[in-house]
């Protein structure tokens, strides 16, 4: 399995705040919820798209959408299922 080492300003910041001793419980989720999904939003760039035909409301319209099986996030850490 490769590494992938994300080392973007906004991660940093926010891991920052949720190891300042004054973090409150709600601010240590609500901070936890959001790394969550910039870690997803990391993770998921190099999923195969397809393209598909749907009816748009201006009639059919081709877009993409994930090709393959169905996509699950799995949290490993307590503190990533609150």
């Amino acid at each position: 399995m490769a590494l992938r080492v994300v080392d973007h300003p906004l991660v940093r910041h926010k891991l920052g705040l949720l190891r300042r001793v004054d973090t409150s419980t709600s601010s240590f989720r609500d901070l936890t919820r959001e790394i969550t999904n910039l870690l997803a939003y990391e993770a998921f760039s190099n999923l195969e798209l397809e393209k598909v035909t749907i009816q748009g409301w201006a009639g059919q319209v081709e877009v993409e959408k994930i090709s393959g099986k169905k996509v699950a996030v799995v949290p490993i850490l307590r503190a990533g299922i609150g």
